[in-house]
């Protein structure tokens, strides 16, 4: 049995997740300090900046979801070319296999 390659989640889509909390964050603070300072903000205004946060939300939330999805894939595509080496070997053991590729 070949053995198990180790998999590593991208650095990249931590550093989108922190950027995009850190944005949220920001929003927040900027809906709570219009909230201290009674601004003169329209309900449609307050809702528009509710909509992006719970926008914002979701799309951190997938991609979560899809860094979780490629890393699976990628442990299945290492298994798949672990499998692939071992048949290689196999042939060329059994001398099916030209061995100058």
């Amino acid at each position: 049995m070949p053995k198990r390659r180790r998999t590593r989640t991208a650095g990249n889509s931590v550093t989108k997740r922190i950027a995009l909390n850190k944005h949220i964050a920001t929003l927040q603070k900027e809906i709570n300090r219009l909230k201290r300072e009674q601004a003169g903000v329209s309900r449609d205004e307050f809702g528009e900046v509710v909509a992006s946060v719970r926008q914002l939300q979701r799309n951190t939330d997938d991609i979560a979801k899809h860094t979780l999805d490629l890393a699976t894939q990628l442990t299945r595509m290492g298994q798949i070319q672990a499998e692939v080496d071992e048949i290689k070997r196999a042939l060329k053991k059994a001398k099916l296999l030209d061995e100058t590729r």
